[in-house]
């Protein structure tokens, strides 16, 4: 059995000064007296403070390497809080019981080792600004009174004193296992996390002529659940030695509570749908006509024609609006599932290592200079956007004819301009070989490798020319470089 216990604190103090004058009759003179009239400086200033408190604990119990156990604990105060919500207590415990070491197990001669693992925990998070838990104020425009500007005071919102930590409880179930002397070996994780009491403001279901700003609440409501899978296998045939390692996750993560305007649209209703969750207008296709463009509701202010995205109207309004999205989608640019190969090999003095690492349950809405031909006027523009789009010669164009800006319903976000976002990456590769020690001995040399190898050689996607791990919006990002190299590794 052990035990630790940390004590911590944390403050921190800070005040901003700055001033300004305008208007120097002389630029040789860079000094703020040497500047044009009273009216025309100014000067500011802003405090900062922040502090926090917290005692950690943690408690360990091995019993002969089978039975083990562990509770930790935090008990932190934040300053951001009020005084009788300032403290959060943050326990944790996790158990595991390894199979492999009790004596009814020992006849499976086999397994090398089999252990079942459980733990639950709390977090908690003070991540919101600080004072909102007293009545503020702020100077604001001035007023004239008997001829005179004086300085108003503003309110800075509405206080909340029952403010307090976020937190996240998570709870895990495992499993490691291997046999045959690492010939096989396997870890498996399940896991539900939930955080509750999310820090924010209910400002989406506040009317606009609400009269106050709100504060800060714990209101929200997210879970998350998933799986963990991490499989290996070493063996060696002769000289022969290999390498297989392979690893997938998968998470899901849906919202029980957030705040949303009254009346919204249902796709624009965050309760029930996953964080980041597809909604936007359902494009048909392409307008093969002037004639059906002409027939088809359209969004105001515009006159598509041949060649334009078609929309579905999903209301049959006969105009096409806002409430003419829907949710597509439960994906969004950050994957569900996340997958990786490990390989290596060596055989007498060569050796191969490779790395493939990929996503899936992913899609990426384009938007900006990845949807748009002569953005801002000018003559660039993407090539796949030039080299496949509509012309009364090509009409299974893949893009919509040629526009410019002043022609905006060709990229608005709707599924044509979502891309399937999956992927798989070769994102290492190294082949080598080591001149054997008997020869390097009578030069006094060591240890000779000569490798070539890449980063980022190839990929499988969806992605019209750009990077498969790039975010939504244009190519406004710096691409991940195709590297070769080699090179020489000595040891004298």
């Amino acid at each position: 059995m052990s035990g630790l216990l940390v004590y911590e604190q944390f403050e921190s103090l800070g005040s901003t000064l700055g001033a300004s004058r305008t208007n120097f009759p002389f630029t040789s003179i860079d000094q703020l007296f040497a500047g044009g009239d009273d009216e025309e400086q100014s000067n500011w200033g802003t405090p900062a403070q922040d502090a926090r408190k917290g005692l950690i604990g943690r408690f360990n119990y091995d019993y002969k390497g089978k039975y083990l156990a562990e509770f930790s604990f935090r008990y932190d105060g934040s300053l951001k809080f009020h005084p009788d919500r300032r403290w959060g207590f943050f326990p944790s415990v996790s158990l595991g019981w390894r199979l492999s070491e009790e004596a009814f197990m020992k006849k499976f001669s086999n397994l090398d080792n089999l252990k079942v693992r459980g733990s639950y925990g709390i977090l908690g998070n003070d991540a919101v600004g600080g004072w909102q838990w007293l009545t503020n104020y702020s100077f604001g425009n001035a007023y004239i009174f008997n001829q005179a500007p004086i300085k108003s005071i503003v309110s800075g919102g509405i206080p909340n004193v029952d403010l307090t930590w976020e937190k996240t409880a998570t709870f895990n179930f495992g499993v490691d296992a291997s046999i045959y002397k690492g010939l096989l070996a396997v870890e498996a994780d399940v896991f539900y996390k939930r955080t509750y009491d999310i820090l924010g403001s209910r400002n989406a279901s506040m009317p606009q002529t609400f009269g106050a700003t709100l504060p800060s609440e714990n209101y929200g409501i997210v879970k998350v659940k998933g799986f963990e899978l991490q499989v290996k296998h070493d063996n060696k045939i002769g000289d022969f030695r290999y390498h297989v390692g392979g690893n997938v996750s998968w998470s899901r993560n849906k919202v029980i509570e957030k705040d949303y305007a009254a009346g919204a649209e249902p796709w624009n209703i965050p309760v029930g749908k996953t964080m980041g969750y597809r909604a936007c207008f359902v494009a048909l296709g392409l307008f093969q006509s002037d004639e059906e463009a002409a027939a088809w509701p359209r969004f105001k202010g515009t006159q598509p024609t041949a060649g334009d995205v078609k929309y579905a109207d999903l209301n049959n309004d006969g105009i096409m609006d806002e409430r003419d999205k829907k949710v597509v989608s439960p994906y969004s640019n950050t994957p569900e599932i996340m997958f990786g190969l490990n390989l290596s090999a060596s055989w007498k003095g060569f050796d191969f290592s490779a790395l493939f690492q990929g996503a899936a349950n992913r899609n990426v809405m384009l938007s900006g200079f990845a949807t748009q031909m002569f953005i801002n006027g000018a003559s660039n523009l993407p090539k796949y956007l030039y080299e496949d789009h509509w012309t009364p010669d090509n009409r299974d164009a893949c893009y919509p004819k040629a526009w410019g800006p002043d022609h905006p319903s060709n990229n608005k976000s709707s599924t044509f301009w979502l891309i399937n976002g999956n992927y798989v990456r070769l994102k290492n590769v190294e082949l080598g070989y080591s001149i054997s020690k008997d020869l390097l001995s009578r030069v006094g040399v060591d240890r000779l490798r000569i490798y070539v190898g890449g980063s980022n050689l190839f990929s499988i996607d969806h992605m019209p020319g750009y990077d498969p791990e790039k975010q939504d919006g244009g190519p406004n990002y710096y691409p991940q470089q195709r590297v070769f190299n080699m090179g020489v590794n000595i040891t004298f």
